[in-house]
């Protein structure tokens, strides 16, 4: 919500511009509620990719705290019982992150949106 709140104090000028040459609310409304989307979709992809990422990692270093040390003996044990970790990942529960995270983005970019259509053109254009 920070995010979206401060992009549309950094434009208010160019809203104002927008709203004077003719432009309606609900175009203004449409072009943050855009941005909030792909905010939430590159944010939604990069914490997919970092969870991924990390569960990897982390298996990785778990495994190698569980599996016994090797020692030097004559009569040493075939490793039949090498344990793996494998992170499972379901393409529903991926899909579902992804819209929550779209969904979350579109909900916290609402108020700044609105905020942003309702803007006087006069004043939107008087602003520093």
């Amino acid at each position: 919500m920070n995010i979206m709140t401060v992009s549309v104090m950094e434009r208010t000028r160019e809203i104002g511009i927008l709203k004077a040459i003719g432009a309606k609310s609900r175009t203004v409304l449409a072009i943050f509620l855009v941005e909030a989307t792909l905010i939430g979709i590159m944010g939604g992809l990069i914490g997919v990719l970092t969870g991924y990422g990390l569960s990897h990692v982390l298996a990785y270093a778990l495994l190698g705290f569980m599996q016994p040390q090797h020692q030097d003996t004559a009569f040493q044990a075939p490793d039949a019982h090498r344990m793996t970790i494998n992170p499972a990942f379901s393409p529903e529960w991926t899909i579902i992150a992804l819209i929550f995270s779209i969904i979350i983005c579109i909900i916290f970019g609402l108020y700044p949106a609105r905020k942003a259509a309702k803007l006087d053109p006069v004043e939107a254009l008087r602003y520093e």
